[in-house]
Formats: structure tokens, C-alpha cells, sequence
């Protein structure tokens, strides 16, 4: 799902004061089970900076879930039937199968995935932040990327110096965590990218 209508659903779930008027069906919700107070509800969630984190990652899960779920199961299926029926015609119980035949069948796999996730574990989809967020939720709801973008345009351009800096640290920490797992995953796995 594209990440500007799922924050279109969002907002409009939880129906942020100053897009629309009334309670969005989340918020209703909420509202009626006593979660959070009737204000709270009129302000927006979207308006408080203690429920964006939440919002994010309840939407992230959402966005992906299908997704993720193929590429989970296109790895199990990805098993060579000839090690899996070599281990049912040995005797081995369901465990052992996994134990002994699965993980190390994809376990090269797994860790060039994880090498080459790893150099944007400080990238996030900044784009959904920047969807979802405003000067209220800034406090919590700034990353890095929406730093350097509010840095370089909300100041005319005087702060591009300060935005280029923070873009350029996160890209520097990204590219030495690629290169130190990919040295560990070599010496521990004879698994590497080069």
C-alpha cells in the first residue's frame, strides 16, 4: 500500500482536529472504552506527541504485514525438497527437521538479508513521518531526515550546511555497520557480500 494512503487512512481514523471535524473511528473507539479522555479525542491524536510513536508503528505494521508475510513464507518454501524428505525418511520429529534442515538451508540467506538491512538501520521510511507529523509532534516524531529537510528549507537555505552534515554522519554510520557485519558474518558463517 503507498505510504501516502495509508497516512491518508490514518489520519482519517483518528481524524486530526485541524483536517476534519469530530472523532475518527479510532478515536471513538478509544474515547468509549475509557482508553483516553473525550478531549484528548477532539484535540487529535495525531496533535499529541505521547501517541505518534504508537500511531507509527501500529500503521508500519499495518502497511507491511502482507508483504512480509509472502517473503516469509517464499523462504520457507525456498527449502531443497531433497534434504527435507532426507530428514523425514531418517526419523526426524518436526524439530529436528527445522533444527537440522531449514535453518542452515537458508541461513546464507538470512545473513546476507541482514548485511545489507543493516547499513539502514538508521533510516527510516521518513516519509510516512513526514506525512503524519506536525509542529506539535516534532518533539517526538523527528528523525534525522525530516531534521535535514526542515534545516535546509525552513530556513531559507542558511541551514543546508547543518542538513547535509546530519545526512551525511547517518549515510557514514550506515556504511560502518555494512561493513562490520559483513566482517563478522565472514568470520562467523563464510557467508559474506565480498
Amino acid at each position: 500500500m503507498s505510504t501516502v494512503v495509508m497516512t491518508s487512512l490514518v489520519t482519517m481514523l483518528v481524524k486530526q482536529g485541524s483536517l476534519t471535524t469530530g472523532m475518527g473511528i479510532i478515536s471513538q473507539f478509544l474515547s468509549n472504552v475509557g482508553f483516553i479522555s473525550k478531549d484528548v479525542a477532539n484535540a487529535g491524536l495525531l496533535n499529541l506527541p505521547s501517541f505518534f510513536r504508537s500511531i507509527y508503528q501500529i500503521s508500519g505494521i499495518w502497511e507491511t504485514a502482507g508483504y512480509d508475510s509472502i517473503v516469509f513464507f517464499s523462504a520457507i518454501i525456498a527449502i531443497s525438497p531433497t534434504s527435507y524428505e532426507a530428514a523425514q525418511i531418517d526419523g526426524a520429529d518436526k524439530m529436528a527437521q527445522m533444527r537440522y534442515v531449514v535453518l542452515p538451508s537458508i541461513l546464507s540467506t538470512v545473513v546476507i538479508m541482514l548485511i545489507t538491512r543493516i547499513g539502514s538501520l538508521l533510516n527510516i521510511g521518513y516519509e510516512k513521518v513526514l506525512l503524519l507529523y506536525n509542529t506539535n509532534t516534532y518533539v517526538t516524531a523527528d528523525v534525522v531526515s525530516t531534521f535535514a529537510n526542515r534545516q535546509g528549507m525552513g530556513s531559507g537555505g542558511a541551514g543546508t550546511g547543518i542538513a547535509s552534515a546530519a545526512e551525511m554522519m547517518n549515510n557514514v554510520i550506515g556504511m560502518l555497520l555494512v561493513i562490520g557485519a559483513n566482517t563478522i558474518a565472514r568470520k562467523a558463517s563464510n557467508t559474506s557480500l565480498y
